[in-house]
């Protein structure tokens, strides 16, 4: 596949089958795939799986994190959480140890994070709403777009799933927080998901009791995807008011009437 991106293009997600489930299309152009939390500090039986499954991973361009899921999944309140700098605001009900390791795995993964985001990278990440609202996704969502802030990267991420569908399943965050008629008007690019990959990558996490979403779950081919950083500038805040500079130019493409930023060259 030609890479329509400029410099080099890495892949960050949280936990192992992300990279495939949500930037599928994406992996063919990475130089490199982190995953950010592949152990699992409650569930022993889903680690050994995601160790399983790194260790037989058919590319070999993968790299993890030593760090270890939080346990906050479900912890959040998902009719009335909010974005907060290191991800979501959880229940207070969420165990004292998960909600604290939660907090820490933020500072961690910013800082080992910067190896990776250097001037003119372009970063696949997960989107500010977490796909489904994955507490987790959500805050490696935020680590990216602080960093690529700060060093000068582009960052897109998976259009995901609509406004509409999440609010069905009681899940609030892209609606209340990251409106459509606002998301709508980013840089977007259209790729295709080579389907061999996806369903060698696929088979290799169920063979191994890693997958963790419908089995027969087919990404969107092609797949759309969403600038949310461009160069250091943020186009969305990742959590919404936050940034004056990033609302900024999202605000002037509202208003300058702008039907779809799509056909936007991608760098």
């Amino acid at each position: 596949m030609t890479n329509p991106f400029a410099g080099d293009v890495i892949v960050v997600v949280a936990h192992p089958d992300d990279e495939v489930l949500w930037l599928g299309a994406v992996l063919p152009l990475a130089r490199k795939i982190v995953m950010v939390l592949p152990g699992h500090a409650v569930n022993t039986d889903l680690a050994a799986a995601r160790a399983r499954s790194i260790a037989r991973y058919p590319l070999n361009n993968l790299e993890t994190l030593p760090l270890q899921t939080a346990g906050v999944h479900q912890q959040s309140d998902l009719l009335r959480r909010r974005p907060i700098e290191y991800g979501v605001s959880l229940m207070e009900s969420c165990p004292k140890d998960c909600a604290e390791r939660y907090r820490e795995n933020f500072r961690s993964m910013c800082r080992m994070l910067e190896t990776y985001m250097h001037k003119g990278v372009t970063v696949f990440a997960h989107n500010p709403w977490g796909e489904y609202g994955h507490e987790e996704h959500v805050q490696v969502n935020h680590a990216v777009m602080r960093l690529a802030r700060r060093h000068g990267c582009s960052v897109w991420a998976w259009e995901g799933f609509s406004a509409a569908w999440q609010v069905e399943r009681g899940i609030r965050l892209r609606a209340d927080h990251y409106p459509e008629d606002a998301t709508s008007m980013l840089p977007s690019v259209e790729l295709n998901v080579d389907l061999d990959m996806y369903t060698r990558i696929r088979d290799l996490y169920q063979e191994q009791g890693a997958w963790t979403w419908a089995d027969d779950y087919v990404p969107p081919n092609p797949s759309r995807y969403i600038q949310l950083v461009r160069a250091g500038q943020g186009l969305i805040d990742a959590v919404p008011g936050s940034s004056p500079r990033g609302a900024g130019i999202l605000t002037r493409w509202l208003r300058s009437g702008r039907t779809r930023a799509s056909a936007v060259s991608p760098r």
